[in-house]
């Protein structure tokens, strides 16, 4: 008995992984001629305090001096399984003088749950686990395209309502493999052997215990994560962190009339295209009844028969 309880209590720590702490951060600028967002990188981030969250100053900066006009906050789900939704927007607060550093704040009032930080200073060979929203590239398989495909299809389509539905949280494990110091600046960082790829930037490494220790910068050849140990950078964030974020107004604008275009539509116009759905979708019950065997039940045939009669006689719907 003792030593199920035992096994019980070294297992407990993996179940209290962090995992809505943790943000995908999609990066805007503002295309005046043609007056719309246009998609310019993608990172990771970590909510460290209730409105605010770390990441890279390289994921959100477009130029020298310059950062992104527009931010979309993509929050991490509850089930690991669980796709992120694009739907919170967002701006730069704040960009750190010397270290890879930046804050990102909603635009809109939000309350977001924080990490737990680490008071523990890691040793070589103590386990670590890296979370953030990769890309896969052709050396390694982990990571997700979902995010990005959908804002490809936004782009094609501006109708589309701008929320997507994108990646999963991606984690991988390694052990602290060495400590190193910045002697131009004097901050630590740690490396392991956990492998990241693009779109990690500004994501987080966290103890066997769940808690939060620092935040991937940058990566060896091999693809081995590198992160800035946090507690270095804790006063900063709370000096810093609160000051407003930044963003182009007509940016934030854009993005109101685009997040849900129905919500521009006449109530006669929503039933209009509630009535399109329904007969995409009877088409697509018709489509696959060839495929599969499966027919139509007499009320679905007569539903669709009105729907198309319907469409004839207003030409074209």
């Amino acid at each position: 008995m003792m030593r199920h309880f035992l096994f019980l209590l070294m297992f407990l720590p993996t179940l209290a992984f962090a995992k809505v702490e943790m943000f995908q951060i999609v990066v805007f600028d503002w295309v005046p001629e043609t007056k719309t967002l246009k998609l310019v990188s993608m990172g990771s981030g970590t909510a460290v305090s209730k409105d605010k969250i770390l990441t890279n100053r390289h994921v959100v900066q477009t130029g020298p001096n310059e950062y992104a006009d527009f931010l979309l906050l993509c929050q991490a789900q509850v089930k690991a399984a669980s796709s992120v939704v694009c739907d919170i927007p967002a701006g730069v607060a704040s960009a750190h003088p010397t270290e890879d550093v930046a804050i990102v704040r909603p635009l809109e009032s939000q309350f977001f749950p924080q990490v737990r930080l680490s008071h523990r200073t890691k040793r070589i060979g103590d386990p670590v686990r890296v979370f953030g929203f990769p890309t896969p590239n052709q050396q390694t398989g982990f990571g997700d395209t979902r995010t990005l495909a959908g804002f490809a299809a936004w782009e094609k389509d501006p109708s589309r309502p701008l929320k997507v539905i994108g990646d999963k949280l991606t984690v991988t494990r390694g052990e602290v493999t060495a400590r190193w110091e910045n002697t131009d600046t004097g901050f630590t960082y740690t490396q392991t052997d956990a492998q990241v790829n693009f779109g990690n930037s500004g994501g987080a490494a966290f103890d066997e215990y769940g808690d939060y220790l620092g935040i991937v910068t940058f990566k060896d050849p091999d693809g081995n994560s590198i992160f800035l140990e946090y507690h270095q950078i804790d006063d900063w964030v709370r000096e810093y962190g609160d000051r407003p974020p930044n963003f182009e107004k007509i940016a934030f604008n854009f993005y109101k009339t685009v997040r849900d275009p129905r919500s521009k539509l006449t109530s006669t116009q929503v039933r209009q295209q509630q009535l399109r759905e329904r007969l995409l979708k009877l088409k697509k019950s018709s489509q696959t009844r060839s495929v599969s065997g499966r027919t139509l039940t007499p009320r679905q045939q007569r539903l669709y028969e009105y729907l198309r009669q319907k469409r004839l006689s207003r030409n074209g719907f």
